[in-house]
């Protein structure tokens, strides 16, 4: 009992901390592991793997806004002027019990610590309400970047995997709509399918890949191609610098 009264007062000081400032992305999150938090110790419907899994992938992303001074700056989305924001997500597998957070969501953030003028917004896992928060909240994205689990209907739909639901790509371009994207990166298996194979709207520079991709290619790739970037080179130059070190064979990246 007092282990429980802990963690809710623990959750409830954090919930005061976002409340009282105009931190909307992390509220969003805070108020996700309140609730995970709370079902779960209240609630033993709610006792299952899954909600457990759910309750330690709101953690991780709390954990992360919360160390992240640069993040923690940014109010209703707006970033001071000449900042940029990387949308940086990773998809989970509900079913995974493999829950950590994870290094190329880190790797990212590494890169671009010291830039003053690029914050990245890390995503581990989250539900499709956050996903939506994000969006509507921060109005000025201009990168956003995904990896992560996909999943394949029976009849070969590709559908993005949200802790909550999976999403189809009409759903997807739909939310993302209203966001004018410097650069979309889907480093994912099979994201040229699930984006019925066009790049997205309403980005000018898109990467995407057709059919399997092996975890370590794809970290390479990526790690190529942010490492150009934080350098201050432009996306044409870390997509050659990520094709011309790139050991995949057949080569299946797509730029756009």
């Amino acid at each position: 009992m007092l282990v429980e009264q802990n963690i809710r007062g623990s959750i409830s000081v954090l919930r005061k901390k976002v409340s009282s400032e105009d931190y909307v992305a992390m509220r969003s999150f805070v108020l996700s592991l309140h609730q995970n938090t709370i079902q779960f110790l209240t609630n033993e419907k709610c006792r299952s793997r899954v909600k457990w899994k759910k309750l330690l992938n709101s953690y991780i992303d709390v954990s992360r806004f919360f160390r992240k001074r640069k993040i923690q700056l940014l109010q209703d989305g707006f970033p001071v002027e000449g900042q940029q924001i990387v949308l940086a997500m990773r998809l989970i597998d509900p079913q995974d019990d493999n829950i950590k957070a994870d290094d190329k969501i880190q790797n990212i953030c590494n890169l671009f610590m010291n830039d003053p003028t690029i914050i990245v917004v890390p995503i581990h896992g989250c539900s499709t309400d956050v996903f939506r928060t994000i969006l509507d909240r921060f109005p000025l994205l201009n990168i956003i970047r995904l990896v992560g689990h996909i999943y394949t209907k029976p009849n070969g739909e590709i559908l993005l995997s949200f802790v909550d639901s999976n999403m189809i790509f009409i759903k997807f371009r739909n939310w993302i709509s209203n966001h004018r994207f410097s650069c979309s990166f889907l480093n994912c298996r099979s994201s040229l399918e699930f984006a019925l194979g066009s790049p997205l709207q309403k980005s000018n520079f898109s990467i995407l890949h057709s059919g399997q991709v092996v975890s370590s290619i794809a970290y390479d790739f990526s790690e190529h191609f942010y490492t150009v970037i934080s350098s201050g080179g432009d996306f044409k130059g870390a997509w050659q610098a990520a094709v011309k070190n790139c050991t995949e064979s057949p080569f299946n990246y797509l730029c756009c």
